[in-house]
């Protein structure tokens, strides 16, 4: 009998132009214990070049983005089939930006800057839920 050995990698696209934040969830995806790979982009362009050519399991977003925002990259792409989920993670404490953005199609709002252990609770969740959604290969029948 075989058993399926090979283990799903994460598929994570950051969109996210500030280098201590990109720092902040490197470290928070390491806690996971999830194997990942991990594209950052630096601007909202870039992110939604990247949706448009990859396939990603979850997307981190900032709303605050050069050259192309993330509330819009939510309106083109967080409801889209086959759209992976996308966690806001954003300066803005206006309940407006929040409530856009969950309407948009975002499953979480972080606000930054936020304790580590509270947005490293947020994205085990979801590395949590997209884990719990991998099929394994059943068992050859003998």
């Amino acid at each position: 009998m075989f058993k399926n050995q090979t283990k799903e990698v994460l598929r994570l696209l950051l969109a996210e132009d500030n280098p201590g934040d990109v720092g902040l969830v490197r470290e928070a995806i390491r806690t996971c214990g999830v194997d990942t790979n991990l594209t950052v982009a630096k601007d909202g362009e870039q992110a939604l070049t990247h949706l448009r050519n990859s396939k990603f399991n979850l997307v981190i977003l900032d709303l605050n983005l050069p050259r192309q925002d993330g509330q819009t990259i939510l309106q083109l792409c967080a409801t889209a089939d086959g759209s992976p989920p996308f966690v806001v993670f954003s300066g803005s404490e206006r309940p407006s930006d929040r409530e856009l953005a969950l309407l948009a199609g975002a499953r979480e709002y972080v606000v930054k800057p936020c304790g580590f252990d509270e947005f490293i609770e947020r994205v085990q969740q979801m590395v949590k839920r997209w884990s719990c959604r991998q099929d394994s290969i059943p068992e050859p029948r003998e």
